[in-house]
């Protein structure tokens, strides 16, 4: 976990550089300016297909990351109003299963983000408007080789309409 200071300093650049803006309202959304590039799916799972569905993301986002940094490199996984902690993708052992995630990849009635910490790429789940974003080259550039099954129903690029 984070000290108070850098869970601060942090949130702070977050806030800053994604202008986020939280709110459960249809009418607020998007709550973050999305960067460019990115991609944003909707996603409806049903209950009986989400365990799968969850799976199934976890080991893909990890494999993305895997890929994308080397096994020194370190992410951030922020949770909203919660504690948040550094990720370190080559060091994670059970990635599917949800509950071994501090702060998972699908958003779950809270706000998850992972970033690179330069902040050039990520992740970011929005659970009211049951989205994921997908951000920056480097993520982009291997979406199509570890794409989640969730991942079908794109609803913005670059933070646009589709």
């Amino acid at each position: 976990m984070f000290s108070e200071s850098e869970y601060r300093e942090i949130w702070d650049r977050f806030y800053s550089r994604f202008q986020f803006k939280p709110s459960v309202r249809k009418e607020d959304w998007p709550v973050i300016l999305e960067p460019s590039p990115s991609m944003l799916w909707f996603y409806d799972e049903k209950e009986e297909t989400r365990r799968s569905l969850e799976c199934d993301l976890n080991s893909k986002i990890l494999q993305m990351f895997r890929f994308v940094i080397s096994p020194k490199e370190r992410l951030y996984a922020l949770n909203w109003q919660h504690a948040s902690y550094w990720f370190s993708p080559h060091a994670f052992l059970d990635s599917q299963d949800p509950k071994s995630w501090l702060a998972p990849v699908f958003p779950d009635g809270d706000y998850y983000i992972f970033l690179s910490e330069d902040f050039d790429f990520g992740l970011f789940g929005h659970p009211w408007e049951s989205s994921l974003c997908l951000f920056g080259q480097k993520l982009l550039d291997v979406l199509e080789k570890f794409k989640p099954i969730l991942f079908s129903k794109v609803i913005r690029m670059n933070g646009k309409t589709t």
